[in-house]
């Protein structure tokens, strides 16, 4: 008489828990922390923000005929007055970072080198990450006669 067999054996059971346990051990380290991507992804945000942002009062500060004096509140976007100096915005919180949009608790904006007569510099970095000045980027406003230098993320502290 032959026997059939019912389920499965304990050998069966224990090599599929090991097998398990294999891949879980090996695909578990890449979902643990993606805090540094989400991060980057962040700053890839806010910088193609502030080239658009640059790019669009640039086109209506030529469409409006504006020169390349330093003009408070000559371009509205948003809602909001934005400063522009040589038909870019400004490197303050009137100027570029009002046009982009970029600001709240998510990002730490140094403008302490900006003012309202002078070509400045705005350090756009995204809160959270390893060491100052990395995971950012910086906005250099014109000085009347070139367009803003807008420096490439640098993404080394994500």
């Amino acid at each position: 008489m032959k026997r059939m067999q019912a389920g499965f054996t304990l050998i069966e059971l224990v090599i599929v828990i090991v097998i398990l346990g294999i891949l879980a051990a090996t695909a578990l380290p890449r979902f643990v922390d993606l805090s540094g991507d989400a991060r980057a992804a962040k700053l890839d945000a806010a910088y193609a923000s502030v080239r658009s942002a640059s790019n669009m009062v640039h086109a209506s500060a030529l469409a409006k005929g504006l020169d390349n004096t330093l003009q408070a509140g000559a371009i509205t976007a948003e809602g909001g007055n934005i400063d522009i100096l040589g038909k870019y915005p400004t490197g303050n919180t009137d100027g570029i970072i009002a046009a982009s949009g970029v600001g709240g608790s998510e990002y730490d904006i140094d403008s302490a080198g900006a003012d309202d007569t002078a070509a400045g510099a705005v350090i756009f970095q995204v809160a959270g990450g390893t060491d100052t000045p990395t995971c950012s980027f910086s906005y250099t406003a014109t000085d009347g006669t070139a367009p803003p230098v807008i420096s490439a993320p640098d993404k080394s502290g994500c």
